[in-house]
């Protein structure tokens, strides 16, 4: 057939591809016609209009009976795409899913991780505030030195608050 490429790659087997025998059956039919057609001319000379014209009707016939293969193959071909899409698409959604859990979780166990640092900084703030203050330090100290320090530590305001009650007791001037 002309302008129609024939697959010229090997399969591992090392024949050529299917596509390329059922070209080849295909060049072959038109081959036969063209011959046919030829023949009548030959033989007939112009009496063989009617001759060539059922011979042509048979090629059409052939013809749509090829392009309705075809036209049902890439059918065929379309469908089998659509469904590795969707396959392809749903497999993505299950990793994508499965990667947001995975972020999730990091991210929990990151909060968890900073909450515990901080909770552990605050109370060994505190332990230090507490030997701090059970040796209160010499005249002229100024506590409100360490509620800055415990602010920056964004201690909640009821522990800000008990550390203020403290200090006033400890301290002539309240804070």
């Amino acid at each position: 057939m002309e302008g129609v490429k024939t697959c010229q790659e090997l399969n591992h087997d090392g024949t050529i591809c299917e596509e390329s025998r059922t070209l080849k059956i295909l060049e072959e039919l038109q081959t036969l016609y063209a011959e046919r057609l030829k023949r009548i001319d030959d033989e007939a000379g112009g009496d063989g209009v009617q001759l060539k014209i059922t011979t042509m009707e048979s090629w059409v016939r052939d013809l749509t009976i090829q392009n309705a293969i075809l036209v049902h193959t890439v059918e065929l071909l379309e469908h089998e795409a659509s469904e590795r899409v969707l396959l392809l698409q749903k497999r993505l959604q299950e990793s994508s899913k499965s990667a947001l859990e995975y972020m999730t979780k990091v991210q929990d166990y990151d909060s968890q991780m900073q909450e515990a640092t901080g909770e552990k900084i605050r109370s060994q703030s505190q332990e230090i505030w507490s030997e701090f203050l059970a040796t209160y330090p010499a005249p002229g100290f100024d506590p409100r030195h360490f509620l800055i320090f415990f602010e920056a530590l964004n201690l909640d305001q009821g522990q800000l608050s008990l550390m203020r009650s403290y200090l006033n007791e400890k301290v002539a001037a309240p804070i």
